[in-house]
């Protein structure tokens, strides 16, 4: 995970914004390592405008509260 998208999670857990349910949705990311705490899953596809170079968004999905 870019440490500017780190910091934001960190930031948006801080302030309380974030609860058991909700999806955080991140580009060109690779993993997160929270377990128990989250899940992923990174939807693979083409980089926009290109048929052959490969990126990803990445979905973490909150299991409880931070």
């Amino acid at each position: 995970m870019p440490r500017i998208y780190l910091s934001d999670l960190n930031d948006l857990e801080a302030s309380g914004l974030l609860k058991a349910g909700c999806h955080v949705s991140e580009d060109n990311a690779v993993f997160l390592q929270a377990k128990g705490k989250v899940e992923t899953r990174l939807d693979e596809m083409n980089l926009e405008y290109s048929n052959n170079l490969k990126d990803g968004i990445e979905q973490t999905i909150y299991l409880k509260d931070p």
